[in-house]
């Protein structure tokens, strides 16, 4: 990207950024002064001469420490990869490199629907007759499939590069790689506020993809009263992290909080725990290993995430600290 791209992006993510926090009842405005322009790349943004790909990203807590699955495949448009592979007969194994619930019949070779659709409302009224879904929407090259394991909600998301670099603040989060960066600014008129979200496998089809709450007053200093906030959230489905931290000192930081967490909980005898965490003064990530069946090699593992930063983070990240946000909800591409 140049120096030019860089700096409308900059710009552009600016304007986005501030006009979800009058929208979307987001992160405090005070927390987006002059936080974009220090605020890093996404390792998975990628370069204009680098456009001959496509995302496509599942968010499902199946065999994924992070909550994500990102991979990127072979194609200049989204439409023109379903064109591709249509009636291909691979399934989503095959072609996305791991088995998905609701795409298993993806490029079923089907004689109802035979015909290669010339448009992405074509490629959806087809999915709707091969694939178990609640709805699948487009707009701008770029496609989401909402499903449900049972009471589970799973989403699947196509787009372009693209459409990845003008929604930083819709995808950037999505697509991240790796643990969150650390750095912050420091803000004068920055109030102090810390922002939980939290996510686990019983999330049902009934409430959010994750559970977001503020806590004002304290930084990650300070655990303070974070369950009577949690309590007052009537949609909560973190049951099991409201539960642990009631048994947490109040004037632990978050730190301390999560490696007595891991302590407590994330000790298996059968060595097979996968949970890891991440954790900075402003910012902290915790990915658990939530169950392993006993006919572990066969049945998916299963992980619960939650992330906490606080406004001093929030304004040095302004695109990123929306884009979590926004992961609260099932669309997140088009809402």
């Amino acid at each position: 990207m140049s120096n030019q791209d860089r700096r409308e992006f900059i710009s552009t993510s600016s304007a986005l950024f501030a006009g979800a926090l009058a929208n979307a009842n987001s992160i405090s405005s005070d927390s987006s002064n002059g936080g974009s322009e220090q605020e890093p790349q996404t390792k998975a943004m990628t370069n204009k001469t680098d456009r001959k790909f496509i995302y496509f990203v599942a968010r499902t807590p199946y065999n994924t420490a992070s909550g994500r699955y990102v991979k990127k495949l072979e194609s200049e448009s989204v439409l023109g990869w379903f064109q591709e592979n249509w009636n291909s007969g691979e399934n989503s194994k095959q072609i996305l490199g791991e088995s998905f619930y609701g795409l298993q019949n993806l490029f079923d070779s089907d004689e109802a629907c035979k015909s290669v659709p010339a448009s992405l409302e074509e490629v959806i009224k087809d999915l709707e007759k091969r694939c178990y879904n609640d709805r699948i929407k487009t707009k701008d090259d770029a496609l989401e499939f909402y499903t449900d394991d049972d009471e589970m909600n799973l989403v699947y998301h196509w787009f372009t590069s693209e459409f990845a670099e003008q929604n930083m603040d819709r995808v950037g989060f999505l697509i991240h790689d790796g643990w969150l960066p650390t750095n912050v600014n420091v803000d004068p008129k920055s109030k102090p506020t810390t922002y939980l979200c939290s996510r686990t496998p019983s999330q049902t089809c009934d409430s959010e993809l994750w559970d977001f709450f503020e806590i004002p007053g304290i930084r990650l200093d300070q655990i303070g009263d974070v369950v009577s906030v949690m309590d007052t959230n009537s949609g909560s489905d973190s049951y099991w992290l409201k539960e642990f931290l009631k048994e947490v000192p109040t004037d632990f930081s978050w730190k301390q909080a999560i490696e007595k967490l891991v302590e407590d909980q994330c000790t298996w005898k059968d060595a097979k725990n996968e949970s890891r965490f991440n954790c900075s003064k402003h910012v902290c990530e915790m990915q658990q290993h939530h169950t392993t069946h006993e006919n572990w090699k066969s049945k998916p593992k299963e992980f619960q995430q939650f992330i906490v930063f606080d406004d001093l983070w929030a304004a040095a990240h302004p695109t990123l600290a929306t884009a979590i946000r926004r992961f609260e909800k099932r669309a997140i591409l088009f809402s």
